[in-house]
């Protein structure tokens, strides 16, 4: 199995962890490597939410401009493991220069199929694939600090 998430990775994951950390009213506990999900929102002993955390080196203007893109399987998943526990699904996106969060409840967002990096090379080069892209608009972007009030 290829390594997706580097110690370098998780260590921008815990910066952004800490930020929204100063909203969330409640603890926030990192999951294991290889998990779907990077964090667990707990209150008072009880889950309540579960984020993706996506750490990326565009600024918030850029992916304003070109709306922001996750692959259908990981939103999916994400959604249906939520709606087993009765939880939030949340994608927190780390831009370069600001934060913001999606809110999967919401499922209006368009999907396109795209080419994308398989994150594998051979002796051909990078091997690309076609992959269902949710795309999300720039109203959907929710400031940090909506954490309390998205979660009851």
């Amino acid at each position: 199995m290829g390594v997706f998430e580097t110690s370098d990775d998780r260590q921008r994951e815990d910066a952004a962890c800490a930020r929204l950390a100063c909203h969330w009213r409640g603890d926030i506990e990192t999951t294991e490597k290889f998990n779907h999900y990077d964090r667990r929102l707990i209150e008072n002993g009880q889950r309540k939410a579960l984020v993706e955390i996506k750490c990326r080196s565009y600024s918030m203007d850029y992916i304003a401009e070109n709306h922001y893109m996750i692959g259908q399987v990981k939103v999916d998943l994400l959604v249906r493991l939520c709606a087993a526990q009765r939880i939030t699904p949340l994608i927190m996106v780390a831009c370069s220069d600001d934060d913001f969060l999606l809110d999967l409840r919401d499922r209006h967002y368009r999907v396109e199929m795209r080419r994308v990096n398989d994150r594998a090379t051979t002796h051909a080069g990078v091997v690309m694939r076609d992959e269902a892209m949710c795309f999300f608009m720039p109203h959907r972007y929710l400031p940090l600090s909506a954490i309390d009030s998205l979660i009851t």
